[in-house]
């Protein structure tokens, strides 16, 4: 082979370099490209409401991605990609990898709400200023709204909309009934209505000094006929069982009654002493029936002594001793004739409640 081949082919080699490594470059190239342009974000856009939550996916993607909200009051975003809904308003939740962005759009609605009648409450958009906000209500007679103030008007459910341009963002109300204020301080455990009267047993969730047991009569066309019976009770400690009784008007023909309660919050210190009482020793002979109590406390006690009576484990009457006292460290036992308007009974049962220091 002479000289003047062996240039040639060493040229021919170069240019064929020349042309293919290029090439070679190119389809790498094109390979990365292709492999970012494969990776898609599995939401483009969702809506939740506030306390709810989710997890976004990049997928076709290995590399490391970095998450980030535009607005964390909003939306808050994890590093693994789980974002919570915060507050009402919208926000983009971003996924980055490399140069390359990837965007989720997050419409956040208010969480449902509970109220009771009467009650209030206030809703804000994040983000967005108080005066862009157009707010309405559903239904005025149940809710109403003004600059995100609601307000409870009446049982029922009525949907909030504040409106934002383009974009509502919505609460349902809920609205019940509001329950009376005793409801939070005891439970009814039993109301029987006996010849005797009425007889209340109930059980505290929290100390109470007073509970007021008032009772109104109506006759069979709904009218009152005898009204302010009552009975009360001092002095209840938290989780406590104690008893009212009301008898019945006398000389007045009714139909129906209704029971108000009422809890008085008196001046002064008021403890329940009915954890230092005990009975023992229950008998009965002839038309007499008593029962001895026990007193651990180093102070002298008042306390209203009920015998209950019964009939197949049914109560069918009731008699109260009022204002009993027993002296420190002492046993007293305490009788009385049988009392009750309750025709037949087979069971007896002493029940202590309304228990104070004695002066």
């Amino acid at each position: 082979m002479n000289m003047k081949r062996i240039k040639r082919l060493i040229i021919t080699t170069f240019m064929i370099l020349a042309i293919v490594a290029p090439a070679v470059m190119v389809l790498e190239g094109t390979s990365i490209t292709t492999y970012a342009k494969s990776a898609k974000l599995s939401k483009k856009k969702a809506t939740l409401k506030v306390g709810n939550s989710m997890t976004l996916k990049l997928r076709n993607c290995k590399h490391k991605i970095k998450w980030t909200s535009s607005n964390s009051k909003i939306v808050k975003v994890n590093a693994r990609g789980k974002i919570f809904a915060k507050g009402a308003g919208t926000a983009k939740i971003k996924a980055k990898v490399g140069k390359s962005n990837y965007t989720c759009k997050v419409k956040v609605n208010f969480k449902d709400i509970s109220l009771t009648t009467g009650q209030k409450s206030k809703l804000k958009v994040n983000g967005i200023n108080a005066s862009k906000v157009a707010w309405s209500s559903s239904n005025k007679s149940i809710v109403t709204v003004r600059n995100g103030k609601i307000t409870a008007k009446a049982v029922g459910t009525s949907i909030i909309t504040a409106k934002v341009g383009k974009n509502k963002y919505k609460a349902k109300i809920n609205v019940r009934k509001k329950q009376p204020e005793w409801k939070s301080n005891f439970t009814l455990d039993e109301v029987v209505d006996t010849p005797d009267g009425l007889l209340i047993k109930a059980t505290s969730l929290k100390a109470i000094k007073n509970v007021m047991a008032k009772v109104d009569y109506y006759n069979s066309n709904g009218k009152l006929v005898s009204y302010n019976c009552n009975d009360q009770v001092f002095c209840v400690a938290s989780g406590e069982t104690f008893y009212l009784t009301i008898p019945h008007p006398i000389g007045e023909s009714y139909s129906s009654w209704k029971i108000n309660f009422i809890i008085y919050n008196l001046p002064g210190e008021y403890k329940s002493q009915k954890s230092s009482l005990s009975l023992f020793n229950q008998w009965k002979k002839d038309n007499y029936e008593g029962v001895s109590v026990r007193n651990s406390s180093n102070n002298k006690i008042t306390f209203d002594l009920i015998t209950i009576y019964k009939y197949k484990g049914k109560i069918v009457g009731f008699y109260k001793d009022i204002m009993r006292d027993i002296e420190a460290k002492s046993v007293k036992s305490y009788d009385h004739l049988i009392s009750t308007k309750g025709s037949v009974f087979d069971e007896t049962e002493f029940v202590i409640t309304d228990t104070a220091l004695s002066d």
